[in-house]
């Protein structure tokens, strides 16, 4: 029996498995053979879900619905290779801080890199590094205030 073999039989069991800060989350009744199972292709089924939540991107025109309605919205950056959270304002990133490990950027944020023409893929990259080790808060210097706000994935 493999991962896939093993995911089937719990998901037709009526079994709900998620991954939550590189945890397996079980929800439902398990039998003994289930929990055997689970015991021995853990680690691989961690894995597998995780590819999958990973894989979740918004489609064309959902990010900024998925931003009014939720405040926030998951996205797999390619440039990045990982998951980063993108939320309406400060208070949802405080919020999302607390219960979650992906680097999280504002609105604020993501039209300040936006706007600047001279970031590089390497900058952002190190920006990135920056956040995750040390959290914090991008901030405008100043040569882009007058800048127009606005939602920096129009037509996501």
């Amino acid at each position: 029996m493999d991962v896939n073999a093993v995911l089937k039989k719990l998901i037709a069991g009526g079994i709900q498995l998620k991954v939550i800060e590189d945890k397996l989350k079980i929800k439902g009744n398990l039998t003994n053979e289930d929990k055997a199972m689970v015991k021995q292709f853990k680690e691989e089924i961690i894995a597998k879900i995780t590819r999958e939540q990973n894989n979740l991107q918004a489609k064309p025109g959902q990010v900024d619905d998925l931003l009014a309605k939720k405040g926030y919205v998951r996205i797999y950056s390619n440039v990045l290779g990982e998951v980063v959270l993108w939320v309406a304002n400060d208070q949802i990133a405080k919020q999302m801080n607390d219960n979650n490990n992906l680097v999280i950027y504002t609105l604020e944020e993501l039209n300040i890199l936006t706007g600047d023409k001279t970031l590089t893929v390497e900058g952002l990259k190190r920006i990135h590094e920056a956040k995750k080790m040390f959290g914090g808060k991008i901030v405008d210097w100043g040569e882009n205030k007058s800048r127009q706000k606005k939602s920096p994935f129009q037509g996501l």
